[in-house]
């Protein structure tokens, strides 16, 4: 995000590639948004070539289809080597 020029606005710079599926309205840990979060995310990815969902759960009311070949939603995860049963909301999960 950055000022545009002398207008005194802000405008969203995107590199063209990386979609925020918050830009359209979806929050994470808010079952209560299911709706508006399965929009949104769809949004998103139709959009923008690769989708960042950040940590936490990302309740959808339905199913997310992905259309475009070399699509991707990438998501925080933890390694094999991590033994603990509690994720601590460090990774990104959809729940539907």
């Amino acid at each position: 995000v950055g000022l545009a020029g002398n207008r005194g606005h802000w405008a969203r710079l995107w590199d063209g590639i990386h979609g925020n599926p918050g830009w359209f309205g979806a929050a994470s840990n808010r079952p209560e948004l299911a709706a508006r979060n399965r929009a949104a995310i769809q949004a998103c990815i139709d959009l923008c070539p690769t989708t960042v969902l950040g940590a936490g759960d990302w309740h959808v009311d339905g199913r997310l289809l992905v259309t475009r070949n070399g699509a991707s939603i990438i998501g925080a995860g933890h390694t094999q080597t991590d033994q603990t049963s509690n994720d601590g909301g460090k990774v990104t999960r959809i729940v539907s």
